[in-house]
C-alpha cells in the first residue's frame, strides 16, 4: 500500500510546471530519464516499459532504466494500468517540468500508449517483419502532449498465414491487434466425431434424401446434446482458464432435415433455429464460459423466436457477399440479405463478431481491388453493434499488397472513421519511396476499372474470370506501364525496388493465369497454329519465380501451393498443346446436364474443353469445367466425317479441399449421325473409392480400325453421387471435373 501511495504521489508531481516548452528525452546520447512502473507491475506494464526502452535505445543508443523508484535528479516516464478507459484506451500527458505519464486501460492500453509515442513522435514505423524504419538520432525531443484515445472495437483480430507475421509481437502491437482467433470454429465433428459414432449411431447425424449422412449433427437428438456437453466438460477441466468454447457447424452445408429439425426451422423461419436452441442448452450447462457458434452459410439468418442467451457468442460470416462493393450499398440479393441479417442478429445478441473475408483464398497473389471497400464494411459492422472482429486476410509474405492491407485493416479496426486515402498515401510513401505515386496510380486505376466494368469479386475466383472486364489485355498493358515507371524510379534503391517488384507479382500472376485459359492465341503461351511458344510468357514466368524465390515467399493459396510447385505446374501446363492433328480443337461441346458446381467462382466456359490445353492443379481449377452430378453426357460435333485413331479426355481428382472424383465409368461412342447410330468404341472403369488416384488422369479410347468414318462423339460418364468414406467430406455431393477432349488423327 505504501508503494502504491508513492506511485500516485509521483504521478501527481508530473503535473508541476516549469518554463520548459519541450522534453529533451535524450541529449547527445545521454538521458536523465527513467521508465517508472509500479513495484508490483503486471504483464502489460512490463511489456510497455520494455518496448519503450528497446526502441529508444535503437534510435539513440541510450538505454533508459526501468524501475519503480524515481531517483533524485532523475526524470520519469510513468507507465501504469488504470480503470475507466474503453477497449485498450490510453492517456498520455507530458508536463512542462519534463515528466511523461502513460495511463493504459486493461489488456494493452499502456502498450498502445508507448507505441503512439514511438511512432508519432520518434518516427519508428514497423511495416512488416522485414521492413522497419527506425531513425537514428542522439537527440530525442517530445513536445508537450495531452491526448487520449481508445477503440470502438473490443477484439481486433487479423488472420496470419505466415509465422513471421504471427510471431512478430512488436508488429502486432504497432497494429494494435490480438494475436489469435478465439471465437467459433467448425467443431461439430470434434464434439461428436463421425468416425467414432456414425457406424453404430447414424441417427446422431443429418438426415438427407432419406439417408443419414455425417455432414452435420442432428441437433434435436438428445444423445447428441449429452455427448457434446460431456466432451466440453472434459476439455474444460483440462483447460480451466479458457473462456471461449466452440459449438458450431461443420464447414459445409447439408444440415439435418429430419421432422424434428424441420419443425424447429419452420417455427424459427431460419435454419439457425435448431442450432441456437441446441447451443443455448449447452451454454446453460457452463454459465461461466462463453459458448461460440457461427451464423454462416445456411445458418446466416437469425431465428425469429429464440434469442441467444447471455453467454452465447455469435460470429456472423460475410462469405456470400461481394468483395468489390460496400455491403451496405450493394443492390445484390446476397448483400441485402446480409444487411438484414446483421441488423437482426445485432438486436438479439449480447456478444457478436463478424468473420469478414478480405482476400482471395485460392489466389493470394492475384489482383483483388477491394481496399476501398474495407472501411464501409467495418463501419456497417460497428453500426450494428458488432465490436468483435475477425478479418480473414491470411497475411503472409508476397500476398497482394499484404503490408498495406494489414496497415489499413488495423487502422480501421481501431478507428473506422480514418481518412483512408491519406492513410494509404502515408504508408505508400514510407514503403515504396519515390515509386509511391505510381503504385497509388495502379491501385486507383485497378479499382476504377473494376467498378466501371460492373464485374464482381469473390473469395475464390481466378484472375481469368475477369479477363474480359477489368483485366483486359489493354488494361494489363496499362498496369504494366505503371510498374515499369515505378521500377525506373526505384532502381537506385534496392529495398524500394524489391518492394515494387513484389507488388508487381499479382499483375504477372494474372497474365500467366489468363494465358492458361487462352493457351493458344495472342494472350496465351502458343501462337494460333500451336507450334510456336511465347518467349514473353516464359520470361514473365521465370521472373515471377525468381522474385518469389528471392523474397522467400512461401505459399500462394490457402492449401499451400508453393512457388516451386506453381512454376513446375505452369511449365508443364504450357509445355504441350493439342492442336496439330486434333480434330476436336475448338469444336463445340454440348453437355447434359449443363455444368454447375464450383463454376460460380469460375466461368463455365465450355470452349475450355477443346481449347488445346490441359488444366493444372491451381486452387480453383480455372481451366477445368465441373459438374455436381453422378451422370454426365458430352457430345462433340466434329463438323465433318473423318477417321481417327484415339479419343482422349482428361479428368480431375482432388479430395483435399474439394469433392472431385474421377468418373467411375466412362463410355465412348461415335456415329456418323447426330441423334442415332452411335457405336461403342471403348469403356473405362475405375473401381473402389479412389483413395490412391492420380490428380490428373487422361483416359484414352483407341478407335478400332474397322470403325466407319464418324462425325459425332459421345462421352457418357457415371460416378459417385456422394463422397464416400474415408474422405473428410463424406456424405456431401461428389463432383466430376473435365479439362480437355481431343480426337486425334
Amino acid at each position: 500500500m505504501k508503494n502504491q501511495y508513492l506511485f500516485i504521489l509521483l504521478l501527481f508531481l508530473t503535473f508541476a510546471c516549469t518554463n520548459s516548452t519541450s522534453i529533451h528525452l535524450v541529449a547527445n546520447g545521454i538521458s536523465k530519464y527513467s521508465i517508472i512502473i509500479p513495484l508490483k507491475s503486471n504483464d502489460q506494464e512490463n511489456r510497455a516499459a520494455s518496448l519503450l526502452q528497446k526502441y529508444v535505445k535503437q534510435v539513440s543508443g541510450c538505454e533508459l532504466p526501468i524501475t519503480s523508484n524515481l531517483k533524485t535528479g532523475q526524470k520519469g516516464i510513468f507507465i501504469k494500468e488504470t480503470t475507466g478507459l474503453h477497449y485498450d484506451g490510453y492517456r498520455i500527458r507530458s508536463t512542462e517540468d519534463g515528466s511523461v505519464t502513460i495511463l493504459g486501460g486493461k489488456r494493452k492500453g499502456c502498450v498502445y500508449g508507448v507505441v503512439t509515442i514511438l511512432e508519432t513522435y520518434l518516427g519508428c514505423h514497423l511495416y512488416s517483419p522485414t521492413f522497419k524504419v527506425i531513425p537514428a538520432s542522439k537527440n530525442l525531443k517530445l513536445p508537450l502532449i495531452n491526448l487520449a484515445d481508445s477503440s470502438v472495437n473490443n477484439y481486433r483480430i487479423v488472420n496470419y498465414f505466415s509465422q513471421a507475421y504471427q510471431n512478430d509481437e512488436d508488429l502486432m502491437d504497432w497494429n494494435r491487434l490480438f494475436s489469435r482467433y478465439i471465437f467459433a470454429s467448425h467443431s461439430f465433428n470434434w464434439l461428436v466425431p463421425w468416425e467414432t459414432y456414425f457406424k453404430a449411431h447414424p441417427e446422431y447425424y443429418a438426415l438427407r434424401e432419406g439417408k443419414r449422412m455425417p455432414t452435420q449433427l442432428c441437433l434435436t437428438n438428445p444423445e447428441v446434446l449429452k455427448i457434446a456437453i460431456e466432451k466440453l466438460r472434459k476439455e474444460m477441466a483440462a483447460n480451466p482458464t479458457q473462456i471461449y468454447w466452440s459449438v458450431a457447424q461443420n464447414d459445409y452445408g447439408n444440415p439435418c432435415l429430419c421432422d424434428k429439425c424441420l419443425k424447429i426451422e419452420q417455427e424459427e423461419k431460419s435454419q439457425s433455429g435448431p442450432l441456437i436452441r441446441f447451443v443455448n442448452q449447452v451454454a446453460k450447462e457452463f454459465p461461466d464460459k462463453m459458448i461460440c457458434t457461427y451464423a454462416y452459410n445456411y445458418t446466416q439468418s437469425a431465428p425469429a423466436i429464440t434469442k441467444p442467451i447471455d453467454n452465447v457468442h455469435i460470429t456472423l460470416c460475410s462469405i456470400e457477399t461481394d468483395r468489390s462493393r460496400p455491403i451496405a450499398t450493394d443492390t445484390s440479393k446476397a448483400a441485402k440479405q446480409f444487411v438484414k441479417d446483421i441488423a437482426d442478429w445485432g438486436k438479439i445478441c449480447k456478444h457478436m463478431a463478424t468473420y469478414d473475408y478480405t482476400i482471395n483464398y485460392h489466389h493470394f497473389i492475384s489482383p483483388h481491388p477491394n481496399l476501398f471497400v474495407l472501411q464501409p464494411n467495418i463501419q456497417l459492422f460497428v453500426k450494428n453493434n458488432v465490436f468483435d472482429h475477425y478479418q480473414q486476410s491470411d497475411i503472409a509474405e508476397g500476398h497482394e499488397f499484404v503490408e498495406l492491407r494489414l496497415h489499413l485493416i488495423s487502422k480501421l479496426l481501431w478507428n473506422p472513421n480514418i481518412d483512408v486515402s491519406a492513410t494509404m498515401d502515408q504508408f505508400l510513401n514510407g514503403f515504396y519511396g519515390g515509386a509511391a505515386p505510381w503504385i497509388r496510380k495502379y491501385i486507383d486505376e485497378l479499382q476504377k476499372d473494376m467498378v466501371n466494368s460492373g464485374d464482381r469479386l469473390n473469395i475464390f475466383g481466378p484472375p481469368s474470370i475477369h479477363q474480359n472486364t477489368y483485366l483486359t489485355a489493354e488494361n494489363l498493358e496499362k498496369y504494366s506501364g505503371y510498374f515499369d515507371q515505378a521500377e525506373a524510379v526505384a532502381h537506385n534503391d534496392t529495398t524500394f525496388l524489391h518492394h515494387v517488384e513484389v507488388a508487381r507479382l499479382p499483375l504477372s500472376y494474372a497474365i500467366l493465369e489468363i494465358g492458361k485459359t487462352n493457351i493458344v492465341g495472342p494472350r496465351g503461351w502458343w501462337d494460333n497454329s500451336g507450334t510456336v511458344r511465347s518467349k514473353k510468357m516464359d520470361a514473365i514466368l521465370d521472373n515471377f519465380y525468381a522474385v518469389m524465390t528471392r523474397e522467400k515467399i512461401g505459399v500462394m493459396s490457402e492449401h499451400n501451393l508453393t512457388a516451386r510447385a506453381y512454376y513446375d505446374m505452369s511449365r508443364q501446363t504450357a509445355g504441350k498443346v493439342y492442336v496439330q492433328n486434333n480434330f476436336a480443337f475448338h469444336k463445340r461441346v454440348v453437355p447434359d446436364p449443363m455444368p454447375n458446381s464450383m463454376n460460380k467462382y469460375n466461368h463455365a466456359d465450355l470452349s475450355l474443353l477443346t481449347d488445346g490445353g490441359i488444366g493444372d492443379l491451381n486452387q480453383s481449377k480455372p481451366a477445368w469445367i465441373g459438374w455436381e452430378t453422378d451422370h454426365l453426357e458430352l457430345n462433340i460435333d466434329l463438323d465433318t466425317l473423318l477417321n481417327a485413331s484415339t479419343v482422349e479426355m482428361t479428368t480431375l481428382w482432388d479430395t483435399d479441399a474439394r469433392r472431385i472424383l474421377h468418373p467411375s465409368l466412362i463410355e465412348c461412342l461415335v456415329s456418323d449421325q447426330k441423334e442415332k447410330g452411335f457405336v461403342p468404341v471403348g469403356k473405362i472403369e475405375i473401381k473402389g473409392n479412389q483413395t490412391n488416384e492420380k490428380n490428373i488422369r487422361t483416359h484414352i479410347f483407341k478407335i478400332p480400325g474397322n470403325t466407319k468414318p464418324f462425325r459425332y462423339v459421345k462421352l457418357k460418364m457415371s460416378g459417385n453421387k456422394f463422397m464416400p468414406a474415408p474422405y473428410p467430406t463424406v456424405g456431401q455431393n461428389a463432383q466430376i471435373y473435365i479439362s480437355e477432349i481431343s480426337v486425334n488423327k
